[in-house]
């Protein structure tokens, strides 16, 4: 892993919208939909030079050593 930006940086949160709601549906499988959500946001993250710093639950924050990309 590289070293996370320092000085001025950008973070990106994120967060999975009715979140509560699909945990309570028997018909989802929750942790297998909440992975691959973390799994698209890593790799688009990492694409666009910035780090994933930390995910619980549903959300996820990113941080970039510039806004644009982000």
């Amino acid at each position: 892993m590289s070293s996370l930006p320092t000085g001025t940086v950008t973070f990106l949160i994120a967060d999975v919208e009715s979140s509560t709601r699909l945990q309570q549906d028997a018909r989802l499988d929750y942790p297998a939909i909440i992975g691959s959500v973390r799994t698209i946001l890593r790799s688009a993250v990492a694409a666009h030079g910035g780090h994933a710093v930390d995910a619980v639950g549903d959300e996820f924050l990113a941080a970039f050593p510039e806004a644009s990309p982000a």
